[in-house]
């Protein structure tokens, strides 16, 4: 008995550290240049300059964008879980996703954006992003 309990312990253990150590793995990050002033990450972060998009509507709470890039919008509707850095007049912002089922906020970031099966729900090229409240 003492050694089937042993042995349980030992699966419980090696299946810990397999979890772990697949989830210290990160995949390669590149920037793709798509001209001289846009840079576009391809991992998990997409960057908006002022010119990759137009504002809809900005109060308290809510940002609405439309994106007018076309190389964003492809990237936008293919890259999953992303974050997004967002050039605004009152600096950088941070949005990550959230998961239309999910009722946990995202942490460390200004905005989030619902996402639908980990991709952003992006509508007409248009984004919503709602203020976190800190």
């Amino acid at each position: 008995m003492v050694q089937f309990k042993g042995l349980i312990l030992l699966i419980v253990v090696i299946i810990s550290l397999k979890s772990l150590n697949s989830c210290a793995t990160n995949p390669k990050s590149g920037v793709i240049m798509a001209d001289k002033t846009t840079q576009i990450q391809t991992s998990d972060t997409l960057f908006l300059s002022s010119k990759d998009y137009k504002t809809i509507s900005l109060d308290d709470n809510i940002l609405d964008i439309e994106i007018t890039n076309n190389q964003i919008i492809s990237l936008v509707k293919n890259v999953k879980y992303p974050v997004i850095k967002i050039e605004l007049q009152q600096g950088n912002k941070i949005a990550k996703g959230n998961d239309l089922s999910s009722s946990f906020f995202p942490k460390e970031c200004d905005y989030l954006y619902p996402l639908d099966k980990g991709y952003i729900l992006f509508i007409n090229n248009r984004i919503n992003f709602r203020k976190i409240a800190k």
